[in-house]
């Protein structure tokens, strides 16, 4: 699911969550369906949805990506390298 109208974070924020979350389910090689508009206000994400053996789709769960928060909380982590990011 992708930005909705209403979100918080930049657009480059935003560009980089949608693609690395698209990379992500690429790279698993299930098939995958993308919902314009109705990602969380902060973040993209996936649902996961099952269907059951008389044919109801249920959503059992999501997988969202928040590049906001630690932005908005100046968090940071120590790399590798030991510098700061």
């Amino acid at each position: 699911s992708t930005r909705p109208d209403v979100r918080a974070g930049s657009d480059e924020v935003w560009d980089r969550a949608e693609r690395d979350l698209e990379a992500a389910i690429k790279e698993t090689g299930l098939p995958y369906e993308i919902m314009p508009g109705e990602g969380a206000f902060y973040g993209p994400k996936l649902e996961f949805q099952l269907t059951d053996a008389i044919g109801r789709v249920w959503q059992c769960g999501t997988h969202q990506l928040d590049f906001v928060l630690p932005e908005r909380l100046g968090a940071e982590y120590t790399a590798e390298s030991g510098a700061k990011e």
